[in-house]
């Protein structure tokens, strides 16, 4: 596919946001994005828009999280008044020359990416799977220490993510948005707040809500990138989630699709949920009786106090009765999700 029929093809993404905006703002809408579009530096937004002058900021917002193709449209913003005309004067993050060139290059890369990921046949759910897995396998999360790109602000984008490689949760949901745009699947960006893996600190976040089957489901890649404690970790600890499960570490304001569908939660789709002790009992036998190397689950068993603890006695009934010399395991764990991942060592 040339750059030209991947243009088109990304603007007609989902636009949850500008769906959320009455008449006169979407008509706002439409002209500054079709302004933004073409490096405009003032932009008409009268007639079309005809309400209070600092709603400008809501369509600036709405713009950016539904196009993450703009990726040069700063959120800082100059406006002026003559008469009863409204001029948006955009701030870009580079020149007209070189955005021209980072928009091929962007969306080369968005083709490539699909291309090798997607094959015929697949579903809406293995093609999100995919394409959240290409992410967190090839995208970096960006430290502090490496916020040095310039500018700074590329490692919010899609760009930043897709063409250079790092990037910071936004930019993680602003790439995962233009995949699933480019393979026809409904996503939004939501931003709000998380706490961090491991941590009581809750910082400014953004994550995603796709669309699978006519259900709405959120999807965090950032938090299943891997660690630098192990950066050959494959997670989808936040791999469509609930409302319900994605709020015990997420918080959101805005108003955004509801999400209580469980079919294509990860751990459902995959069969690797667990619902009861006596069954979770039934997969450690079956695992180390056949020298499994690891076992992954989300355990979902209501009010259970499973933890590492209690997980670790489990196991520790269970093995003896296969006649090995002896066994040795370690755990990871995800408190908040309940999701273990148990590696197993045979003697």
């Amino acid at each position: 596919m040339n750059p030209t029929n991947g243009a088109a093809m990304l603007s007609n993404g989902y636009r949850y946001y500008y769906s959320q905006l009455d008449a006169p703002m979407q008509s706002a809408y439409e002209a500054m994005l079709a302004g933004v579009k073409n490096y405009a530096d003032t932009i008409l937004l009268n007639p079309h828009f005809t309400l209070y002058e600092s709603a400008i900021s809501e369509l600036v917002r709405a713009v950016k999280l539904d196009n993450p193709s703009v990726f040069y449209l700063a959120s800082q913003y100059q406006y002026s008044i003559d008469g009863n005309a409204i001029w948006y004067k955009p701030q870009y993050l580079f020149d007209r020359a070189a955005l021209q060139m980072m928009e091929v290059q962007l969306l080369d890369t968005v083709d490539n990416i699909v291309n090798n990921a997607i094959g015929w046949g697949m579903s809406d759910y293995d093609k999100e799977l995919a394409l959240h897995d290409y992410l967190i396998r090839n995208v970096a999360y960006a430290a502090d220490s490496q916020w040095q790109q310039n500018p700074p602000e590329i490692i919010y984008t899609a760009y930043g993510a897709l063409v250079n490689r790092q990037a910071v949760c936004s930019g993680f949901a602003h790439a995962l948005k233009l995949l699933l745009d480019r393979c026809g699947i409904d996503c939004l960006v939501v931003t709000g707040n998380s706490f961090m893996p491991d941590s009581t600190i809750l910082i400014s976040h953004a994550w995603n809500i796709v669309n699978i089957n006519q259900h709405f489901y959120h999807v965090d890649a950032t938090w299943d990138a891997p660690t630098n404690k192990n950066p050959a970790e494959l997670f989808h600890h936040y791999f469509n989630l609930t409302d319900q499960e994605i709020a015990i570490d997420h918080q959101w304001q805005q108003d955004v699709p509801s999400c209580y569908a469980t079919e294509y939660n990860y751990f459902v789709h995959q069969g690797l949920n667990v619902a009861d002790e006596s069954t979770l009992m039934q997969w450690l036998q079956y695992a180390i009786g056949n020298r499994n190397p690891s076992l992954v689950f989300k355990y979902s068993g209501g009010n259970s106090t499973m933890d590492n603890e209690n997980l670790n006695a489990m196991i520790a009934d269970s093995w003896q009765q296969f006649g090995y010399n002896s066994l040795s395991w370690s755990l990871s764990f995800n408190d908040r999700q309940k999701i273990f991942n148990v590696e197993f060592s045979y003697g």
